[in-house]
């Protein structure tokens, strides 16, 4: 028998990846719902009229279900950041290069916002002239509020977190 390879140890968090998995196929769910179910109910939107199930008990259940992805990612993202800026401290990063990774991370999604999903959209739908706002954008945006977040205490963040 010959000699055996050691795995490398890796620092990945098991849990958060499982629970990224799992929203992933949540919001693959969703969109495919979405595309497929295009002109059986109504785009549903923060600033619209709520979607008419009426009777279709399985689309309502599937919407349901799959609004737990969003907020998911937003605690991925938050985790993510906390978990990043502790291990990059340790490698002797300031919190300046932290900073500027996170401002490109949330630049990227902007442009992944605009650039990308924005015009996947509208595919085959008319230009209606207004601008999505969605979840890409609002994870950028709240990446770039997180960086005047970091040096913050524990103490302060949970109080924060508490009042929000």
């Amino acid at each position: 028998m010959g000699p055996t390879l050691a795995a490398p140890s890796s620092h990945r968090l098991l849990p958060l990846d499982s629970l990224r998995g799992l929203l992933m196929a949540v919001m693959a769910l969703d969109h495919a719902n979405t595309f497929i179910s295009h002109g059986k109910r109504g785009f549903e939107l923060w600033t619209g009229p709520f979607p008419n199930y009426a009777g279709h008990a399985l689309a309502f259940l599937t919407r349901g279900i799959t609004h737990i992805a969003a907020p998911g990612f937003f605690f991925l993202m938050g985790a993510g950041m906390v978990l990043f800026a502790h291990s990059r401290r340790e490698r002797g990063w300031s919190d300046g290069q932290i900073a500027r990774q996170f401002a490109l991370r949330a630049a990227l999604l902007l442009f992944l916002q605009f650039c990308v999903e924005n015009p996947a959209w509208r595919l085959g739908q008319p230009d209606n002239g207004q601008t999505y706002y969605g979840v890409l954008y609002a994870l950028g945006g709240a990446m770039l509020i997180g960086i005047l977040l970091l040096r913050l205490p524990q103490r302060w963040l949970i109080g924060l977190s508490v009042l929000l």
